[in-house]
């Protein structure tokens, strides 16, 4: 018997990485893993027999899965992916209050979830005071994110096949880092409807929703703005290329087919679909150009040069989404003339922060010199879960099998669904699992991650979750 920890994975390309770092520390100390889709997760422990384990997730849940937590595991922990250094310390041309944050909080996180919570890992100090006062007497853990553990040089041989891959096919080129989510007037309005049916859901007060809907609807209009400006300058550079191609590289929450759309007649322009890790596309661009992406805090620790797109919008940088102080030593990009002045730093082997700054910036992102984040967060869990009761292991068996019926109705929903996208009447899914969570994946990173993990194990249980543990 041992103890049990779950991990469950919303999008893959953002959490995958940071939760094998984390499955690799808590596997050699002798902890049985279950990583995997959520749904998988939760179908897992609800037809466990016994209570016992720990659960670790990065959002907030419903009060059906907040309840089946606390009913069938001993701890639960929140990893807070979404407040991170980027958040910004402006909203228009007023500070962010505690007040603001304070509503950001409570909309994210329930009460009966908050309740159900043992624990939180932040990634700075930045706004503990709202976490305090949401969060009220829960433990809350300044820890970093467990996603900086593969930012460090000893990590990128992780990466070193896909980034000889990307080298070879771009030879030079410059990464644009996508986070628009709006690249169509049409998106603004489906998507904020979409988010406030979501809020009423939650029953989340009517003078809060209005706030938001105000506050989403100023972001987006900006960041479509900027978008249609993107677009125009890469027109414009696409024929003077100066010997860098422009490789663009979507959020896994923007359309890819818009983007496709939009620079297919470019030269010099190429659009990935942003389904594996971000880091190799780091590593093998000569510079990065971004517009709000957290991804910036990899690039700058990863000593790259970085370019903040501004476009025409000059004012934009009065009323941005992100933390304007992480971005000051960003080259700002307004034109192609800034650009092509751009390129010539990257070509003198400039464009990176000095030692004083790259120092400083470190220590802004609470990021890990001399430890991973990883093993911070397993000695806090572990100290915590002295009392947590072991378990067998679990069997792929353990929930009952989908009867013909069920996967015959499955079947039609998904042929309707396609259908209704095919006629534009619905839009298509987000792939937030791209290839699913599968045995031989998982083993060949584990393999490479920069910890013993020669006897580690890794167990196909459903379909898109693993059980990873160490044989000794």
């Amino acid at each position: 018997m041992k103890k049990h920890i779950y991990f469950p994975i919303e999008i893959k390309v953002r959490e995958l990485m940071s939760r094998l770092f984390l499955s690799s520390v808590f596997a050699n100390n002798d902890y049985r893993i279950y990583l995997g889709e959520l749904d998988d997760i939760f179908q897992l422990i609800k037809h466990k027999k016994n209570k016992g384990g720990v659960f670790l997730y990065n959002g907030g849940l419903s009060k059906q899965y907040t309840n089946l937590i606390k009913k069938k595991c001993n701890l639960n922990f929140l990893i807070d992916e979404e407040l991170s250094p980027m958040f910004p310390n402006e909203l228009g041309n007023n500070h962010v209050t505690q007040e603001f944050l304070n509503f950001v909080m409570s909309y994210r996180y329930k009460k009966d979830y908050i309740k159900s919570l043992d624990g939180v890992f932040v990634w700075t100090n930045q706004f503990i005071k709202a976490y305090r006062n949401i969060l009220n007497d829960l433990r809350i853990f300044v820890s970093g994110n467990p996603k900086m553990d593969a930012w460090k040089k000893k990590s990128f041989p992780i990466f070193k096949k896909e980034t000889i891959e990307l080298k070879k096919k771009y030879k030079k080129f410059i990464l644009i880092n996508s986070d628009f989510l709006f690249l169509r007037q049409s998106q603004i309005k489906e998507e904020i409807n979409s988010s406030i049916k979501i809020l009423k859901l939650y029953k989340i007060k009517k003078k809060n929703i209005n706030l938001l809907k105000s506050l989403n609807s100023i972001r987006a209009i900006h960041k479509l703005n900027v978008f249609n400006d993107l677009v125009d300058f890469l027109k414009n550079i696409s024929r003077k290329s100066k010997g860098f191609k422009i490789v663009i590289r979507p959020h896994p929450n923007d359309n890819i087919d818009y983007w496709r759309e939009s620079v297919k007649n470019f030269n010099n322009v190429y659009v990935e679909k942003p389904s594996s890790d971000i880091t190799p596309y780091i590593l093998a661009a000569e510079g990065i150009i971004h517009n709000g992406c957290s991804t910036t805090l990899q690039c700058i620790s990863n000593q790259k040069p970085v370019a903040y797109f501004v476009g025409r919008y000059k004012n934009y940088l009065s009323k941005t989404n992100i933390n304007k102080e992480l971005i000051q030593d960003n080259f700002k990009i307004f034109n192609k003339e800034d650009y092509f002045k751009w390129l010539k730093i990257i070509k003198n082997k400039k464009g990176s922060l000095n030692i004083t700054k790259y120092t400083q910036f470190k220590k802004k992102i609470n990021f890990p010199n001399k430890h991973y984040v990883s093993t911070k967060i397993f000695k806090i869990v572990n100290k915590l879960s002295k009392e947590t009761l072991k378990e067998d292991r679990l069997s792929p068996n353990i929930y009952p099998k989908k009867t013909n019926i069920i996967i015959f109705s499955e079947y039609i929903k998904k042929i309707i669904f396609n259908l209704l996208v095919f006629l534009n009447l619905k839009p298509k899914k987000k792939d937030k699992m791209p290839n699913g969570i599968k045995k031989d994946e998982i083993s060949s990173i584990l393999k490479k991650i920069p910890i013993n993990n020669n006897n580690l194990i890794c167990k196909q249980i459903t379909k898109n979750c693993i059980e990873i543990e160490l044989i000794k």
